[in-house]
């Protein structure tokens, strides 16, 4: 996840319990503090993370599973509690978080896995 995800991630650990706060800069997301806790671990097939962004109330949680595919992988993507943050807040609002999943996922992870 460091190599593709966020370029601001400076290390990331797989395991439960694992916690990090950091800031991202890209426009859709203006600079905020995010806060994860990494809540499930499967090797190699599933991730489930607590999203929070530090000084705003409520949290997500997403969660990625990969299953095998005669074509090769399929990554399902789920995030969930999106309706728990502040829509007063741009950064939050369905379409931008949408927004911000197609760019990590369609352009990030295609560009890594090229």
């Amino acid at each position: 996840m460091v190599r593709w995800f966020f370029d601001s991630l400076p290390y990331f650990e797989a395991k439960p319990g694992y916690e990090i706060k950091f800031t991202v800069t890209r426009a859709f997301n203006d600079g905020l503090l995010h806060c994860w806790k990494v809540l499930e671990v499967a090797a190699p097939t599933t991730l489930k993370i607590r999203w929070e962004y530090a000084g705003y109330p409520g949290h997500s949680i997403v969660s990625w599973q990969l299953s095998p595919t005669a074509a090769g992988t399929l990554l399902t993507l789920t995030h969930h509690g999106t309706n728990q943050l502040p829509r007063s807040m741009f950064a939050f609002t369905r379409e931008k978080i949408a927004e911000g999943w197609r760019f990590y996922i369609q352009e990030r992870l295609a560009n890594f896995l090229q």
